[in-house]
């Protein structure tokens, strides 16, 4: 509802970014190289990605969607409750959609 309310297209869900790797992003605007990835399991220590393999596949992920040309925006739910989500997200669309481009060469 946030990025409605922002004036924002709606992103994709699920968007798979890499050709070899299973990876998604959980949402992205591709036409921009803008994702979101939420962190709902941060706190948790239960929670897969709180774990050392779970970081570590995490930070390989994360890694190679930069390498790639992403901008990743990690989100948590007191950042979406906060308005700082949005407003990260916001930012990163003020950029040109040229010098988006200049990140897929």
């Amino acid at each position: 509802m946030q990025i409605r309310v922002a004036g924002l297209p709606m992103p994709e869900r699920e968007v798979r970014f890499h050709a070899q790797r299973r990876w998604r992003f959980d949402l992205a605007w591709k036409d921009r190289l803008i994702a979101v990835e939420y962190q709902g399991g941060v706190f948790n220590r239960q929670a897969s990605h709180s774990s050392i393999g779970g970081l570590t596949r995490d930070y390989e992920k994360f890694t190679e969607a930069s390498l790639a040309g992403w901008r990743l925006i990690l989100v948590t739910a007191k950042t979406v409750e906060s308005g700082e989500a949005i407003d990260w997200i916001s930012r990163a669309w003020q950029e040109s959609p040229e010098k988006a481009a200049i990140a897929k060469v």
